[in-house]
């Protein structure tokens, strides 16, 4: 096996400065053409998984502390989409969840929230 490409996200962090330390444990997913990646910070990051070139990144300007746990991490993204697509935004859908309770819906196309999901693509959990 060789090493075709690698990507560095830098959402990293040691703890020894203003931010907590972060942990990277979230697992890639593959799907429609495009790896979907879920980071400390609480950003998605789509890439060619051919090439490794950036598609879109989505922040979803999360406060980046640690609340509920001592480190930042994210587990990863959940992927959807609709059997019977429209052409609407949205069809195809990314999710990721956040360490202050908020799960963020964005098109996997382009990255951009999906308007119809909870408050203009943001669902508080705590509510």
């Amino acid at each position: 096996m060789e090493k075709v490409w690698g990507y560095h996200t830098g959402d990293v962090s040691d703890g020894k400065g203003d931010l907590p330390a972060t942990v990277l444990s979230a697992t890639p997913i593959i799907a429609n053409d495009t790896m979907y990646i879920g980071t400390p910070f609480y950003r998605i990051l789509a890439l060619d998984p051919a090439t490794g070139a950036e598609k879109w990144a989505f922040d979803t300007q999360s406060e980046l502390a640690a609340l509920t746990q001592l480190a930042l991490k994210n587990r990863g993204v959940s992927y959807w989409e609709d059997v019977a697509p429209t052409g609407d935004i949205c069809d195809k859908t990314v999710y990721i969840g956040t360490m202050d309770a908020r799960l963020f819906a964005v098109d996997a196309d382009t990255g951009q929230r999906c308007p119809e999901f909870a408050d203009n693509g943001v669902l508080d959990v705590n509510q």
